[in-house]
């Protein structure tokens, strides 16, 4: 590539290889503060050449911010489109419209729900009793392990001792009906004793004089308890109420004035007694409410002992009531036994039957002997494989069926569920279409078939997002989780930080340019950004810190060697260390493969030691022009370089104390780049080439950097002749 020189211009901005670059480097022409701590003095160097102080800055340490620009339009982070899973039922409710403010899990429409609720409650039902078809087959299979209880075989032992008496009894009556059928005497007897019976009952279910004679009894006790408690009210309205506590202080006050006046009378005073009339008229008082006192207590005593009658008569009559309808009842049972003696005796057939009958029975009671004893048997031994692996069977189908009665469950909750418009994040109503009444098919009237019924839009400020396209060439160097720092035009002054959350993986390729997809999850405070404004967004791809940084408009390029142009401290030079295996040997001489060594005759250009840093002037003379003396190579890459390229006539318009020093550039900044080798903080550099050097470089562009010779260095060393 050749340089561009600029017309009227004697700063050469040199063309670098990597695209990236070129945008950085004319941003940069106009950014330096070239002569920030530099005195501005005239410098007038060996050559004649006159280096003004703008045209120099010292190196020193900075901290570089590397970043990749791009535009996006900004947009919600999440748009949710809703719709009814049924679009058949008839839309109920709409709660929201176009540009109302919802909370995340606020219903927005419903539609009917009838249908999906009717199979909700069946499929719980269909749950429930699988879930007690799974609790009988465990309980069963249960049973089946643990074999028969101690309370079961209980249980066994007493329906064989049950099934044993019945036995008994239909044994005995078996005997009875065939005597009976061979006694005709007896069977005679019967009848008698049927019909005395009977007729006996009759005379009792007739006899109705106890009943009578208890009612009139309760009747009189009636009349009784009524007449008295007339005479307990008449007592109460004539004295009131006098409680026994009322006659007893009657009785201790007359007691108290009884006992002065005695006490007067046995002291034998003179004149009449004080306390007699007081004397006599408690006494008059205590007589009096002991006298109403007594009479009351008598009459309530008297309507309690009628009461007790009253209930005594009561019983008397329920008594014969119940005795006179257990003889009516004998009666009809005597009735019926007085026939069917009647019959049996009259009936050689019916007492055939009775036989039969009794037979049978004994038949069915030894059935039911053997039954209890088989039972009792079975549960006494253990259980077989087989009945529990038919336990087990049970058990897993009906597992089955619990898992099948409950994925329609499911089915039958989401159906039911999706009869319901849910917000499912927070912000705005963008979209309505449907109307109540309508189905949500038919209720878009201005959508396109596939409009969503409702579209909600994410407004958290939060959750703004940037997407932008990045080319193939910077897509390396963006990664998820970078730092972003973007502004809007609407909104001049004012950055929004952000970070890169996404990086889409497939490019897209318009007019042969393959860019990727970025996007950038932006945070806004203030609440200002809106949805499509258009943002220019910086990516911090990398930092680093208290590195040696030079304005980027300092760095040249001398065919595919990026360096600055360096100002030696004395004449000499720099020359730095050397490629030698141990280092610290001078890099000047001639062909040492050592070191960069000198273009001469039989010069290597490129030093073949372990270690070192490769240095030392390429001043040759020989039959190709000399290339760089520094820039070596350790173990096959490149090292330090700290030489002078003074070879063939590039840097003719050049100062004698001005080299050209080949660097290793790291990150690059707005203004300014990181040198990662060639450099060191305090060296000076050009950052404007003098004029007659510039030119001269615009006429050297085309040249080459020393020939190939047998030791020619591949990267940075030039080519010396053949050795």
């Amino acid at each position: 590539m050749e340089p561009q020189v600029e017309s009227g211009s004697s700063i050469v901005r040199p063309m670098f290889k990597k695209s990236k670059r070129k945008w950085l480097y004319a941003g940069a022409a106009v950014v330096i503060v070239l002569g920030v701590g530099i005195p501005v003095t005239i410098h007038r160097l060996k050559g004649g050449a006159t280096i003004s102080g703008p045209m120099i800055y010292t190196v020193g340490y900075g901290s570089i911010v590397q970043s990749v620009s791009a535009s996006g339009t900004i947009q919600p982070a999440a748009t949710a489109d809703l719709n009814f899973a049924d679009s058949t039922s008839t839309v109920t409710q709409i709660n929201v419209k176009i540009g109302q403010t919802v909370k995340k899990g606020q219903v927005l429409a419903v539609e009917d729900d009838s249908t999906t609720r009717a199979a909700l409650l069946a499929a719980q039902a269909g749950v429930a009793q699988a879930q007690a078809g799974l609790a009988s087959a465990e309980a069963n299979l249960t049973k089946t392990m643990q074999g028969a209880t101690s309370s079961q075989i209980l249980a066994d032992k007493q329906a064989i001792q049950k099934a044993q008496l019945n036995l008994q009894n239909a044994q005995q009556s078996y005997q009875t009906q065939l005597a009976a059928s061979k006694d005709t005497a007896s069977q005679q007897q019967k009848i008698l004793s049927a019909q005395t019976t009977l007729q006996t009952d009759e005379q009792a279910a007739s006899n109705t004089s106890s009943v009578s004679a208890a009612q009139l009894q309760l009747s009189n006790d009636q009349q009784t308890l009524t007449s008295d408690q007339q005479t307990l009210k008449n007592l109460q309205a004539q004295y009131g109420t006098v409680t026994e506590a009322q006659v007893q202080k009657a009785w201790q006050q007359y007691q108290y004035e009884n006992g002065l006046s005695q006490k007067w009378l046995q002291g034998q005073q003179v004149g009449q007694n004080p306390y007699a009339a007081a004397d006599t008229l408690d006494q008059t008082t205590y007589s009096t409410l002991s006298t109403e006192y007594s009479a009351l207590q008598t009459a309530e005593q008297k309507v309690t002992s009628d009461q007790q009658a009253i209930q005594r008569d009561q019983q008397s009559l329920t008594s014969a009531q119940t005795a006179l309808a257990q003889a009516k009842q004998r009666v009809v049972v005597d009735q019926q036994n007085l026939k069917l003696v009647e019959q049996q005796v009259n009936d050689t057939s019916s007492t055939q039957q009775s036989l039969a009958t009794a037979k049978n029975q004994i038949q069915q009671d030894q059935l039911a002997l053997q039954s209890a004893q088989d039972q009792l048997t079975t549960d006494e031994q253990p259980p077989d494989a087989a009945t529990v692996s038919s336990a087990e069977a049970s058990v897993a189908s009906a597992k089955a069926n619990v898992q099948s009665a409950q994925d329609k469950l499911i089915t039958a909750q989401i159906a039911e569920s999706q009869t319901k418009l849910i917000a499912p994040i927070n912000g705005v109503v963008s979209q309505v279409n449907g109307q109540v009444g309508q189905t949500p098919s038919s209720g878009s009237t201005t959508g396109s078939a596939s409009s969503p019924f409702i579209e909600i839009v994410d407004t958290n400020p939060n959750d703004l997002q940037v997407q932008v396209q990045i080319s193939e060439s910077q897509i390396g160097e963006v990664h998820t989780g970078d730092a972003v720092s973007m502004t809007v035009a609407a909104l001049p002054g004012k950055t929004y930080p952000g970070t890169i959350t996404q990086i889409y993986p497939t490019p897209t390729t318009t007019s042969n340019v393959t860019q990727y997809t970025a996007v950038a999850t932006v945070k806004d405070t203030t609440g200002q950004l809106k949805d499509g404004m258009t943002a220019s967004v910086s990516i911090q791809t990398a930092t680093a810190n208290h590195v040696v940084t030079v304005p980027a408009i300092a760095l040249q390029q001398e065919g595919s060697i990026e360096g600055v142009y360096v100002l030696d401290a004395s004449s000499g030079g720099s020359s730095g260390s050397t490629g030698s295996p141990s280092g610290g040997q001078s890099g000047q001489g001639t062909g040492s493969t050592s070191s960069g060594g000198s273009g001469g005759q039989g010069a290597a250009g490129r030093g073949n030691s372990t270690s070192g840093n490769f240095a030392g002037h390429g001043n040759g003379s020989g039959n190709a022009a000399g290339g760089f003396g520094g820039g070596g190579f350790k173990n096959g890459q490149t090292g330090g370089f700290s030489g002078r390229f003074t070879g063939g006539s590039i840097t003719n318009g050049l100062p004698k104390d001005v080299h050209f020093q080949p660097v290793k550039v790291g990150l690059f900044g707005t203004s300014e780049v990181q040198i990662t080798s060639g450099l060191q903080a305090g060296q000076k550099i050009l950052v404007q080439l003098p004029a007659a050097a510039a030119a001269s470089a615009a006429q050297s562009s085309a040249l080459q950097f020393g020939g190939p010779g047998a030791g020619a260095a591949r990267r940075l060393g030039g080519g010396g002749g053949k050795g």
